[in-house]
């Protein structure tokens, strides 16, 4: 349960993490900044920049908040630790304007609210009970309200299920997760929907020009974090990681691609295929062979997502990624599967009636399962509260004008992306690099929910994408395992096994 691995971490450093409220109990060695009525304490490697608001003074006076993370303006800029934006007027128009990961907060008197990134990638929670925003439930104090929701915890095998807590939801009540395409109003503590704002009708360009475009922003948010420090690209034999380095072709050579072996047929098709594209365009991989995550590794990931969510691959993987060089940050390609068909069924169109009970218990797989058969087990069926029920159908209120196919995007962007993708990060910084997602961008979204229809149905849009931009990428097969690489991972997986069998047979 949470509670008990936060009794574990006290000492845990919370890298990138934030608490803001009226007032704070700051952890140690945590920088505090103070606007009006407003406390901002955060752990040192965390950058903030200034934002001003020339409405209201003229530039050098007081600032009116302050942008955490990575954000990358639309010109190409990454703004470091210690640099200063002006607010155009609504801070939804600045949130949108930006990509890379980041979290938006304004303290006017007269609408101080948060705002997240387009997909939630900087992970945020509050407590209307305590009026507290924190990066993660880890720093929310327990009270009566806040507890541990002990059974949904274990209905959705948090943390080594695949699983998200649904629509808002955390490991603890009274604890609710800020979600993209939302804000959360610091005057009534309540999170209210503003968006998506941008907009294609589906078919209003073609799957060419939408690929051109998109690769555009990609390429653009790339060059923007190479330019300020020296980064990684994990590569997998998937279309993501390869359409990111179709989008880098230009400064491919200055990636560092590395791939986690991790002893089954996935990662050894991954090894296989990523080694293959090295060899073939001489560029600088390395194969990171698997380690067996210690308890003070894991207990550490566990405090810095909160206990907030399920990736069992990037739990058992903890050690292994300490391995790495910390000076790089690192390229990801989540998001990247939002241009196939996540949460869609075949038979899905405009009109398909969506309830709640299906929003909740369908769920969304990120690596080696068939998400279509990924439907939470029939007790599961019956163990939802009303509590959960009523998350569903507040959110399901919010998006009652959309069509079947765009809530169904939505479903993804917020339940998936924010709830997974922007959690799991803060457990994998390792300083001064950071994770980032260079596909994190509302106009990016925004094409990929206006793509035709017949493009998302094929699941051919990434491929597109590296077509245009590094066709000859595609000589090399997508997530397709020799017979050589299938062999040989049945030989250690016979290895394994007798390994496994002496072991037993001596205790």
């Amino acid at each position: 349960m949470p509670s008990e691995v936060f009794a574990r971490g006290l000492a845990v450093d919370l890298c990138e993490q934030f608490v803001l409220s009226a007032s704070l109990d700051v952890p140690d060695g945590w920088v505090t900044r103070r606007l009006g009525n407003w406390s901002l304490a955060h752990h040192p490697t965390l950058p903030v920049i200034r934002v001003d608001d020339p409405a209201i003074g003229d530039p050098g006076d007081i600032p009116v908040g302050w942008l955490l993370g990575y954000p990358i303006t639309s010109d190409g800029r990454f703004l470091g630790d210690g640099a200063t934006v002006t607010l155009p007027g609504d801070p939804v128009d600045l949130a949108d304007d930006l990509g890379g990961r980041f979290l938006l907060i304004i303290t006017r008197e007269d609408c101080p609210a948060i705002y997240p990134d387009a997909v939630g990638s900087y992970s945020s929670v509050y407590c209307p009970s305590l009026r507290i925003a924190a990066s993660t439930p880890a720093l929310i104090p327990y009270e009566s309200t806040t507890t541990d929701r002990h059974e949904l915890i274990k209905l959705l095998g948090i943390p080594r299920g695949g699983s998200t807590f649904p629509f808002g939801m955390t490991a603890r009540h009274g604890v609710e997760r800020l979600l993209p395409n939302h804000h959360l109003d610091l005057r009534t503590w309540t999170m209210v929907r503003h968006g998506p704002r941008r907009r294609y009708e589906r078919g209003e360009l073609s799957a060419e020009e939408t690929a051109n475009r998109i690769a555009t922003i990609v390429r653009r948010q790339i060059g923007a974090v190479m330019d300020h420090i020296p980064c990684y690209l994990p590569l997998t034999a998937g279309n993501d990681s390869r359409m990111l380095l179709a989008c880098a072709r230009d400064r491919c050579r200055e990636l560092s691609l590395y791939t986690v072996d991790m002893a089954d047929l996935n990662s050894a098709n991954d090894v296989d295929t990523a080694a293959a594209i090295a060899r073939r365009f001489g560029l600088n991989h390395q194969r990171v062979p698997m380690m067996r995550a210690n308890t003070a590794h894991i207990d550490r990931w566990l405090h810095r997502t909160g206990c907030s969510v399920g990736e069992r691959r990037g739990l058992e993987a903890t050690t292994t990624y300490q391995t790495l060089d910390p000076s790089r940050a690192r390229l990801n390609g989540q998001i990247g599967d939002f241009a196939r068909n996540v949460y869609r069924l075949p038979t899905d169109d405009e009109s398909t009636r969506l309830t709640v009970e299906r929003l909740v218990l369908q769920r969304a797989s990120h690596h080696d399962v068939d998400w279509r058969a990924s439907i939470l087990p029939g007790r599961a069926r019956f163990g939802l509260s009303a509590e959960v029920l009523g998350y569903g159908a507040r959110w399901m209120d919010g998006v009652a004008e959309l069509d079947a196919l765009r809530v169904l995007d939505l479903v993804y962007l917020e339940r998936v992306v924010a709830a997974w993708a922007g959690v799991w990060v803060y457990a994998e910084y390792f300083g001064p690099g950071f994770t980032i997602f260079p596909m994190c961008h509302s106009e990016v979204t925004a094409l990929i929910m206006g793509l035709p229809d017949d493009v998302r149905r094929k699941e051919t849009f990434n491929r597109l994408v590296i077509a245009q931009e590094w066709p000859e990428l595609l000589d090399i097969p997508v997530n397709t395992p020799t017979t050589q690489t299938r062999l040989r991972n049945k030989r250690r997986e016979v290895v394994r096994r007798l390994r496994h069998a002496t072991d037993g047979s001596r205790t």
